[in-house]
């Protein structure tokens, strides 16, 4: 920087210039009159001194009179970041903007090359595409077909604002974002989080609301069984959620159909959201069941594929018979077994131990005289199910205890570890049982234990016939599961899940998505299955409903439904050594599916292979994967409502599908759709004018894309900053030249004999 000229200075007197004039001639008449007094003992020294005081008294007074100079206007050599947040959500296909998807109307007006041209002289430009998550995207590569680029199922504002400020720098550098979409938030949460990050951040978000109060007048259908897995005789239901949108005082006609029979339930809206029915049905022959649910169309309906769903529910011919054994009484195998009283079709033998001495059995619809301890593998394998409480070490001897594995591995029997470690390794014989269980256990321990942990519903769980019930509850929002869950009291930490394992549930941190360790989890072992709860304290969920009502019977119909999932065996049929299993029999479009393959025969597995026929009748091989020498597993995706086939045939035999034979092996699956975003479409501008006024942006007029650069402009003009003028006296060697000067005067008149 080069010195200012005269002409360029600036005068910030400290006082008022005719003060600091007369206190310098003050200054310069002492100075005079000092000079006289000594000038008859030294007159040459008398009048250097003056000389030097003058000159002390000119600095002083031309520092009290403020020189400075104003550096000149210099621009950043970066730009600020314009993020801007493109929604793709299947809201934004609908045709409102000019007779244009919403989507490709943002693209068009908003993403143009003149657009981007004349915001880019004076930001850098970052786009995020988002839906249910939010993806880094290139503008160049952007798809303005909103029929194959806005086609997510849900939205969240909110999550992709909290996400996106986050990551920019928290300074006031001109940076902002820009939100193009309906507003539309699949979750509902509340903008005030995002406001308040937004404003921590000094970063204005200005909005673009597309889309009008136009809404489409469609009604969706749902239906699950509420046990995928009945006894012959057993009264059952079909859980049906009819959902409605822009047909408020419309009625409509639900029918259910199985076989040649068929009832009809006339229902009506009445201004409420959605109606709920609990359809009967029963069977007196085992079998598998195939339900045909619908409800006729609306007047003016667009879209009547949601309306109709299929339904399988499998049918047993006995009761399930459950073994439960603890060794160490606790809360967790107390309410299960006060469930599994509450199921009819459960016969229920409790061995608990209550003290060193004292055991105590307790028989639920079983025979009395035949309830005991099993003392042989065959005794064992009488039962569908044995769940294992706490320290079985105190109650199971070892001999018996090496009979489980068998009891799976031979007899296709189930296991729960209702409490996590079933054994307690403080003590041998407990690490000793523990040694021989750990082939079932799905789980590699690790050390130490956590508390309080939160729970959440994993995507495989989601699926899984034991928690699929609770979709419903959740209202389809994946984030709501926490909501739904208990917390467990105390748990080991887990190492690591064993590769054949699937987790249903899930620890999660507090306030936080992620997951952590597994807390529910199954894995088939050879021709049985097990299932593990990793901790203690999942009979707190049968309380949850004292405050939340929706939760009653949720506790027991999860332990009915997995001890029923369990019960129902491998899969295996008579004189088959086979088995083809599906994870679910119903699930949403884009679910998780899991197709297990197992043999009882090593050498079998790699002889056969799996593949999947859709609604559309075409037909895909899935892949196998597992390293289970005798069961392996496919997962699916399936991205069409409709009913899926899966077949299971030896290598080179007809394709399925074939006139001339018939796969070894098969299983349908129905797949459902319900498309809120599709189905409440209408825009919602207030949250986002919100959004933009309490963040110091503008919710702008999605006709007016120009008007951004204009509001862009004026909010970088009010963040930068006019040149300050600075002081050129308040450096150092201007200090030392004083402190010079007056140390020479000093030392000048010592000399001199003048002090």
């Amino acid at each position: 920087m080069t010195a200012p000229t005269l002409a360029e200075l600036i005068w910030r007197p400290y006082f008022e210039p005719v003060a600091v004039l007369l206190g310098g001639g003050v200054l310069v008449l002492l100075a005079l009159f000092v000079c006289v007094r000594t000038w008859r003992n030294n007159a040459p020294l008398s009048l250097g001194m003056l000389a030097v005081r003058l000159l002390v008294i000119a600095a002083l007074a031309t520092i009290l009179m403020g020189p400075s100079h104003l550096p000149e206007l210099t621009q950043s050599p970066t730009k600020p970041t314009l993020t801007v947040l493109l929604d793709t959500s299947g809201s934004m296909q609908t045709e409102d903007m000019d007779g244009e998807p919403r989507y490709t109307f943002a693209v068009d007006q908003w993403l143009n090359n003149k657009q981007l041209d004349q915001l880019g002289e004076q930001f850098q430009i970052d786009l995020i595409t988002f839906d249910a998550k939010a993806r880094q995207a290139r503008i160049e590569a952007l798809d303005p077909d909103a029929r194959t680029t806005a086609t997510a199922r849900r939205s969240n504002i909110v999550d992709t604002i909290q996400q996106t400020l986050a990551r920019l720098p928290k300074s006031a550098d001109g940076s902002a974002v820009l939100m193009l979409t309906d507003g539309r938030d699949s979750d509902g949460k509340p903008l005030q989080s995002a406001v308040t990050l937004a404003k921590e951040r000094a970063i204005p978000v200005h909005t673009v609301t597309l889309g009008g109060a136009s809404l489409t007048r469609d009604v969706a259908l749902v239906a699950v069984p509420a046990q995928p897995y009945l006894l012959a005789g057993e009264e059952g239901v079909i859980d049906v959620r009819v959902v409605q949108n822009a047909a408020d005082n419309a009625q409509t006609v639900v029918h259910l159909k199985t076989g040649d029979e068929e009832t009809t339930h006339p229902i009506r809206f009445e201004g409420e959201r959605e109606v709920r029915l609990k359809l009967p049905i029963k069977h007196d022959e085992p079998g598998t069941y195939e339900y045909e649910v619908w409800c006729d169309p609306v007047p003016g309906e667009i879209e009547e594929v949601n309306n109709r769903q299929l339904v399988f529910v499998d049918t047993t011919a006995s009761r399930f018979r459950v073994l439960l054994l603890e060794g160490q009484p606790y809360w967790d195998t107390k309410f299960i077994a006060q469930s599994l009283r509450k199921d009819d079709r459960v016969e229920l033998v409790q061995i608990t131990q209550v003290t060193d001495e004292r055991q105590e059995i307790v028989v639920s619809r079983a025979d009395p005289k035949t309830a005991r301890l099993p003392q042989t593998l065959e005794e064992f394998a009488q039962y569908d199910v044995v769940i294992l409480g706490g320290s079985i070490e105190k109650i199971l001897p070892e001999s018996l205890a090496v009979m489980l594995p068998g009891y799976v591995r031979d007899h296709g029997g189930g296991v729960v570890f209702a409490r996590g470690r079933a054994y307690d390794t403080g003590s041998v014989l407990g690490r000793r049982i523990g040694r021989e269980l750990s082939v079932l256990e799905p789980v590699v321990w690790g050390r130490g234990a956590l508390s309080q942990q939160e729970i959440t519903v994993m995507p495989a769980g989601i699926a899984h016939p034991s928690l699929s019930f609770l979709r419903e509850k959740a209202g389809g929002d994946n984030a709501s599961y926490a909501a739904l869950m208990p917390q467990l009291k105390r748990m080991p930490v887990v190492e690591r899940e064993k590769d054949s394992a699937l987790v249903l549930a899930s620890t999660r941190s507090r306030g936080s998505a992620g997951a952590g360790q597994p807390v529910v989890v199954t894995m088939p072992y050879a021709s049985g299955q097990v299932v593990a709860v990793l901790g203690e304290g999942l009979w707190r969920w049968s309380m949850l409903a004292r405050r939340n009502p929706d939760l009653a019977g949720v506790y027991d119909q999860f332990w009915s439904n997995m001890i029923r999932w369990l019960a129902m065996g491998s899969g295996y049929t008579p004189g088959q050594d086979v088995s083809l299993r599906l994870g679910s029999r119903g699930v949403q479009v884009g679910d998780e599916v899991r197709i297990e393959l197992s043999t009882r025969d090593p050498g079998l597995l790699d002889q056969y292979t799996l593949e999947m026929q859709g609604p559309d009748g075409q037909t895909a091989e899935l892949a196998l994967v597992g390293s289970d020498t005798i069961r392996r597993y496919a997962v699916s995706r399936p991205d069409k409502p409709g009913v899926y086939t899966v077949s299971a045939r030896p290598k080179g035999d007809t394709p399925s599908g074939s006139a001339d034979t018939e796969p070894a092996l098969q299983a349908r699956f129905s797949v459902y759709d319900i498309d809120l975003e599709r189905l409440e479409s209408a825009a919602d501008p207030g949250p986002m004018r919100m959004l933009a006024e309490q963040t110091g942006g503008e919710a702008l007029n999605p006709y007016e894309p120009g008007e951004l650069d204009h509001v862009l402009r004026r909010y970088l003009s009010m963040m930068t900053l006019p040149p300050q003028p600075s002081y050129i006296w308040d450096k150092g060697f201007f200090l030392f030249f004083l402190l010079f000067i007056a140390g020479f005067e000093w030392i000048a008149r010592k000399l001199g004999g003048m002090l």
